[in-house]
């Protein structure tokens, strides 16, 4: 479901599927989680290019995920975000916390 790409400076963790939901979000937040233990010094970058749906578990798992990484002083951002899930982020008011760029 992943991939995971690091050049020193960033995590870049590309999200391998089309749809984040209530079927797949605890699997996709372990090998978030397990992404991010194997370098726990740099930031996080999360590529949505393929992802195109998102429900409300999934925006769960992303502030969880987000939670856990500001307990270890890490950051977190997402990228190539589809115009809907955009909208969806923005009317929750998360894409500050979200860091959707």
């Amino acid at each position: 479901m992943l991939t995971v790409n690091n050049n020193g400076k960033v995590l870049e963790i590309i999200l391998k599927l089309e749809s984040m939901n209530i079927n797949n979000s605890d699997m996709i937040l372990k090998e978030l989680k397990e992404a991010a233990l194997k370098d726990s010094k740099v930031d996080i970058m999360l590529d949505f290019k393929q992802v195109r749906f998102v429900d409300s578990s999934a925006i769960a798992m992303l502030v969880s995920f987000v939670q856990s990484l500001a307990r270890s002083k890490r950051k977190m951002s997402i990228v190539n975000v589809t115009e809907q899930i955009r909208t969806t982020v923005k009317v929750l008011n998360l894409t500050n916390f979200l860091n959707i760029q």
